[in-house]
């Protein structure tokens, strides 16, 4: 059980294993009502359980189910019905008419669309505080963290803020300046500070990004090795993405039940590792406790 990517979130409050449990259950998956073009919920993460534990993490899964429903054949069957509804009234519908002929299309189409379903996995990390989603994009991380909310987990989710800006962090790490305990991969992409064009580093080909750095053009992925343990690579936003644990680290911990459990702990811990070697280089804060400060 490997994830390949990881958008954290540190959290405040605590929560019990069972508490966690409870609160999944109450909010599980259910498939799509006939009417309805989506439907989220809670599903078992590994061995029929919501929640996990795997070393020191518990591991959760949200599944999603989508109806499969074109824009274009909505658009097609709401012109049928509107050449109807034209010749009954005697007149073309009007903007307001067609707009809830729209809507009809699309509920008299839903029960017949067929349903694509996926499942996005995350972990929470009870004592480094963080909740850590395999998802390469916001949307998808957000998915999570709201059903948790809706389900009552009131843990003082956020996102993380950093006084350090991860483009700057691999700018250093490019420069040779950012510390032994991180390397160069393989990759790096670099963008005009005003949204121009970008250039593309491949297979360590790193020739000439001293002179670009220098003129003003800003990394916004970069491939990264840290302590020799993990490869990842850090976009601008402080995801990661291609997460790969190295051999040196790809060893069973003692303990572990089966491959499953072995490689979820290895995954989550080496990932916990980066998340917060990040943090800490690039003074991650949490607004609250300036405040409270």
């Amino acid at each position: 059980m490997y994830f390949k990517n990881a958008i954290a979130f540190p959290f405040r409050g605590e929560i019990s294993l069972d508490e966690l449990e409870e609160k999944l259950l109450s909010c599980r998956f259910h498939d799509c009502g006939a009417s309805e073009s989506e439907s989220y919920g809670w599903t078992p993460a590994h061995d029929e359980r919501f929640v996990y534990p795997v070393g020191f993490i518990w591991l959760i899964a949200l599944k999603v189910q989508r109806k499969i429903l074109p824009g274009a054949v909505v658009r097609q069957h709401a012109e049928k019905l509107a050449a109807v509804i034209e010749k009954q009234q005697g007149y073309k519908p009007a903007r307001k008419q067609m707009k809830e002929i729209k809507e009809r299309a699309l509920q008299e189409l839903l029960p017949k669309a067929l349903a694509k379903d996926s499942t996005t996995y995350a972990y929470i990390d009870p004592n480094a505080k963080l909740l850590v989603v395999d998802a390469g994009s916001v949307s998808k991380a957000d998915d999570v963290t709201s059903m948790l909310i809706q389900c009552g987990v009131d843990i003082g989710l956020r996102m993380m803020r950093f006084d350090v800006s991860p483009s700057a962090f691999m700018s250093k790490v490019l420069l040779g300046s950012a510390g032994e305990e991180w390397a160069l991969g393989k990759d790096c992409d670099l963008k005009e500070a005003d949204n121009g064009g970008e250039l593309h580093y491949r297979h360590l080909n790193f020739e000439g990004v001293e002179d670009h750095l220098a003129a003003g053009k800003v990394p916004v992925k970069l491939a990264l090795v840290y302590e020799e343990r993990v490869s990842v690579v850090l976009t601008q936003a402080g995801f990661l993405k291609k997460i790969k644990v190295l051999d040196v680290a790809a060893e069973d911990p003692d303990g572990a039940e089966d491959a499953f459990d072995g490689e979820a702990a290895v995954n989550a811990e080496e990932i916990t590792r980066v998340i917060q070697a990040l943090r800490h280089t690039l003074n991650d804060k949490d607004p609250q406790e300036g405040e409270n400060g």
